[in-house]
């Protein structure tokens, strides 16, 4: 079944970005409309549920190269990568602040055993 369907609720349904949608439409990767001032794109998979109402003041855009042709789930592994890397560097982030954290304490216990032999000279 194919339908229109509100930006969010193909964001949803398709895992993508609002943002990424938005891009799509930019560079006009999507087949979409403008309906009343919202973007409905175009889901050649759509169910009943997400099934927009045709509207006599919308207009159409559509462009050769269509979202779903796109590699939804290489977005997904790279998001994947994404995440895995931020953990990764969210781990490195804690392990330098706790190393700085003993240097700055080191720092302290040399500066006061400098100061308490500045006072026995």
């Amino acid at each position: 079944m194919s339908a229109w369907v509100p930006l969010m609720d193909y964001a949803v349904k398709k895992g993508v970005s609002i943002s990424t949608l938005r891009r799509y439409i930019k560079l006009q990767k999507v087949k979409y409309r403008i309906d009343g001032g919202k973007y409905l794109l175009w889901d050649d998979e759509a169910e009943a549920r997400f099934a927009y109402p045709p509207s006599s003041s919308s207009s159409v855009h559509s462009s050769p190269a269509v979202f779903n042709s796109l590699p939804v789930q290489q977005q997904s592994l790279e998001e994947g990568a994404y995440l895995q890397r931020i953990k990764k560097l969210e781990a490195s982030l804690q392990a330098a602040q706790e190393e700085i954290s003993e240097l700055k304490m080191l720092v302290s216990l040399y500066e006061d055993q400098l100061h308490s032999r500045a006072r026995t000279l």
